[in-house]
């Protein structure tokens, strides 16, 4: 689930809210009207059932955030960890996370040399390398699957 569709939930349910939005790969703005949406959320079933679903597909997506941190695997937590650095820092096409490796144990509830066999493990199998620059992530989709799932 996007920011921009928690966004759009905010606005149609419960009101304005102090959000941003990040986009990590090609994609299109849609511009909605808001007080049509809410309009037609209230005055059309179907449009209503579809928000209901919109906002019940949210409330999962921070449940497996949540159940992530709490149960997921060293490994899983630091994928989601790195992902989530590197999102929040992205200056054009790269997505490189500046952050030691003490920084990232820290982080993730763990020690250094354990994060250290989890990065160069992930540097084996081609979905990160290291360079001064940081941690550059190179296969985002696939680090992606790395972390926590419900449907893992």
């Amino acid at each position: 689930m996007s920011k921009l569709t928690h966004y759009l939930c905010t606005l149609t349910v419960a009101g304005p809210a102090p959000v941003n939005v990040q986009v990590l790969t090609d994609a299109t703005l849609l511009m909605l009207n808001v007080r049509e949406l809410q309009h037609l959320g209230q005055t059309e079933p179907m449009v209503g059932w579809l928000m209901a679903q919109e906002v019940a597909r949210r409330l999962y997506a921070i449940f497996d955030v949540l159940a992530g941190s709490a149960f997921g695997s060293l490994r899983q937590r630091l994928a989601r960890h790195m992902l989530d650095l590197a999102a929040a820092r992205q200056r054009g096409a790269g997505l490189i996370v500046k952050v030691t490796q003490q920084e990232l144990a820290d982080a993730v509830g763990s020690v250094r040399p354990a994060v250290a066999r989890i990065i160069r493990d992930l540097r084996s199998e081609g979905l990160i390398s290291t360079s001064s620059d940081g941690i550059v992530i190179l296969k985002p989709t696939e680090l992606h699957a790395e972390t926590w799932s419900r449907d893992a």
